[in-house]
């Protein structure tokens, strides 16, 4: 208890309550030390410090000495970095898992769009310019539809101009 007074210890209860604290991992350094500055127990590990810890010991309400803590930040880094790892596979699987499925899917829900543009071409290309615009429910392929249409306008057209150019050029 924090009310017991130091003086009441001896060094081989201090040094059994230091030894206890000064196995827990996250502690690299204890220091108990009473009222006039005499060090009951000290234990430093000598690993790196993460922050102190000081808290003065009373005794009805007055102070009767002090206990130091040196807490070692390695187990939070260990954690942190093992956070860090997991959230890092995740975020691989999860990118790895969205690749597999968005190919497929992609390929899936653009088929029909392609095919339709794909009979556009080949149209013209059999020399049929007439084709009625293709019916695609993605507005991404509007403006590629559109420029299609007006192609087929535009030779269809011009074909037309040649065709009567040359049967006035016959006559």
């Amino acid at each position: 208890s924090r009310r017991l007074p130091l003086c009441s210890l001896d060094d081989e209860a201090a040094t059994t309550i230091g030894e206890a604290i000064a196995q827990d991992e996250i502690v690299t350094r204890i220091e108990i030390v009473d009222h006039r500055g005499k060090i009951y127990f000290t234990r430093d590990k000598g690993r790196q410090l993460a922050f102190e810890v000081a808290a003065t010991v009373h005794h009805e309400d007055r102070p009767i000495g002090q206990v130091r803590l040196g807490i070692n930040g390695e187990p939070r880094r260990r954690f942190l970095g093992t956070i860090a790892a997991v959230a890092g596979v995740s975020g691989v699987l999860v990118i790895a898992l969205q690749l597999l499925l968005i190919g497929p899917l992609l390929r899936r829900q653009l088929r029909a769009p392609f095919a339709a543009l794909d009979t556009t071409i080949r149209s013209y290309q059999a020399g049929r310019y007439d084709v009625e615009r293709p019916r695609i429910p993605f507005s991404e392929f509007v403006p590629i539809t559109d420029v299609l249409q007006q192609m087929g306008r535009t030779v269809e057209l011009q074909i037309n101009e040649l065709r009567a150019a040359e049967e006035k050029y016959r006559r």
